[in-house]
């Protein structure tokens, strides 16, 4: 049985014809467009054949040779524009809506994404700038309490210690009392600073999903200030029932239960006192951690994913403002907003303090990492090569902004240990 031949598909097919002479004589009528606003000069045959060639394809008229001198016309055109392309004109060519308006372009979209991303970013990053500075703040001013309330202490014993010496009244010194009110006032402060520290750290722990903390005691302390509650409250009930005894031994049984009934009153009031300390300490240490926390992880990468996002929008702007953006740029931007990200982090690791020798902070030297991120690759690769003694990236530092040409793979690039050819 004999096969036959499969037939290929005609050059001048209609589904051919459509796809390919239609969405370039519209890509040529953009560039004649564009180069019209721009007063950029352009052959006289070129524009001749690109403006006949529309017609003639209306009129379905176009054969083969008005075909090539299309394509040709059309390729000078194009390389005449650069580095203005086709698909940049595109990107920022605003079609028409039925109802006649203009429809957003595809350069419009991609800034209004980034735009918005850039502003909650900014917003996060300054939501918990403020968060890390009350906290920070607020645990200062608690341990600079504590010390006031430390001299303060000091000095009013002090004071009455040389008062018993001298047998002088110390409640009627004014200097004392005076001392005293100073130290009431700074316990009331303290009060509020810890509730404003309490406040503090229930925001991140409202956010893990836990509870305020307790203060709860160890479960050693719990049994013996329970065994201590157990062995007076049967002394209290063994008072209680002797207390109808003889009646020349009521008054020493009254004054042995008052002073039973005091002591459980004051271990009980300890055991309240040992909770809340507990419950300060736990907010105290906590606030304290989490706001390490912060400081070194969380803000350095917002302030590098703000770098990042600062440099994506200038490029923008630049490229939307000599009309050459590419789409295939916004897959660079997509991947470089998580590596500014990283890098700002990264960056963070080298410093232990918040301010370097020459004057600037960690979160600035984050921000101009996430801006300039090719930079510490550079640097990196520098360090690995020293310490390896491998060359990484010997050249110069890379522009991820711009698209990668297809064709740069193809070309080979001469070898530096090979030598050079004599003429």
């Amino acid at each position: 049985m004999q096969m036959q031949p499969t037939s290929a598909p005609e050059p001048s097919s209609p589904t051919l014809k459509t796809n390919n002479i239609a969405a370039a004589i519209e890509d040529a009528q953009l560039l004649l467009q564009y180069a019209a606003r721009k007063g950029i000069a352009i052959d006289e045959h070129d524009l001749s054949v690109l403006i006949e060639s529309k017609f003639l394809y209306q009129n379905d008229k176009l054969n083969a040779e008005s075909e090539r001198l299309f394509w040709r016309s059309f390729t000078n055109v194009t390389r005449a524009m650069k580095p203005v392309t086709i698909q940049s004109l595109r990107s920022v060519h605003r079609p028409l809506k039925k109802n006649g308006r203009h429809a957003a372009s595809d350069v419009d979209k991609i800034v209004s994404h980034y735009r918005t991303f850039a502003i909650l970013s900014l917003i996060a990053l300054l939501i918990i700038q403020v968060y890390l500075i009350i906290g920070v703040t607020a645990k200062t001013k608690s341990n600079e309490l504590f010390e006031e309330k430390a001299t303060i202490k000091t000095k009013i014993d002090e004071i009455k210690r040389i008062k018993e010496l001298t047998h002088e009244d110390s409640k009627s010194d004014s200097y004392i009392i005076e001392l005293q009110d100073q130290y009431k006032e700074i316990e009331q402060r303290q009060d509020a600073n810890y509730e404003l520290l309490r406040a503090w750290n229930k925001v991140w722990l409202t956010l893990l999903l836990k509870d305020e903390f307790q203060g709860k005691i160890t479960e050693y302390h719990e049994t013996v200030y329970s065994a201590e509650f157990g062995k007076l409250e049967t002394s209290i009930q063994s008072q209680n029932g002797n207390e109808n005894n003889a009646a020349q031994g009521e008054i020493n049984q009254h004054g042995n239960l008052d002073a039973l009934q005091a002591v459980l009153r004051e271990k009980r009031l300890e055991r309240e006192h040992d909770i809340a300390r507990n419950q300060f300490f736990l907010n105290t240490l906590s606030s304290e951690y989490v706001a390490v926390a912060l400081g070194r992880y969380i803000l350095p990468l917002l302030y590098g994913l703000l770098g990042t996002i600062f440099f994506v929008l200038r490029t923008l702007s630049k490229e939307v403002h000599s009309l050459t953006y590419m789409p295939m740029t916004e897959i660079n931007y997509r991947l470089r907003i998580p590596t500014g990200a990283l890098a700002g982090l990264t960056i963070s690791w080298f410093f232990t303090g918040n301010t370097l020798s020459f004057g600037l902070s960690g979160f600035a030297v984050a921000f101009l990492t996430g801006y300039n991120v090719e930079l510490l690759f550079f640097l990196m690769d520098k360090v690995a090569s020293q310490l390896t003694g491998i060359g990484f990236g010997s050249g110069p530092v890379p522009d991820q902004s711009q698209p990668v040409s297809k064709s740069s793979g193809s070309e080979s690039v001469p070898s530096q240990s090979q030598p050079a050819s004599k003429e």
